[in-house]
């Protein structure tokens, strides 16, 4: 018999978030979410990055954040929060990184951006 605490950290994980395939112009959503109450954090790889970019971290969108891109803070504190992107722009293509400060398990999708380069 498995007692509660030989489960595995399944229970606390984040919940990835699914890759996108978007059309430059339109609105996407990527949804993250965990079974533990942190504060929810979204990392930014661009495609040719080396190091991340911090998105939100905490309760708000670090300085230099493009405004199109939107977290609901509201949401950011209880067990979820969704970053928005409107309009969807070639440049944000890559790499999203959605964690919580109390798990080290980080989970990541990909955004695949499609449209033409003026």
């Amino acid at each position: 018999m498995v007692s509660a605490t030989d489960r595995p950290a399944d229970d606390v994980e984040v919940l990835r978030p699914t890759n996108v395939v978007a059309i430059a112009g339109n609105k996407i959503t990527l949804p993250c979410s965990s079974r533990v109450d942190s504060e929810s954090r979204w990392d930014f790889y661009a495609v040719d990055a080396i190091k991340p970019a911090s998105i939100y971290s905490g309760n708000r969108l670090p300085s230099g954040v493009e405004l199109h891109i939107s977290v609901n803070f509201s949401s950011c504190r209880f067990k979820s929060c969704n970053l928005t992107i409107e309009p969807v722009q070639l440049r944000d293509a890559g790499c999203y990184v959605c964690f919580e400060s109390s798990i080290p398990i980080r989970k990541a999708a990909s955004l695949i951006v499609l449209g033409r380069l003026k």
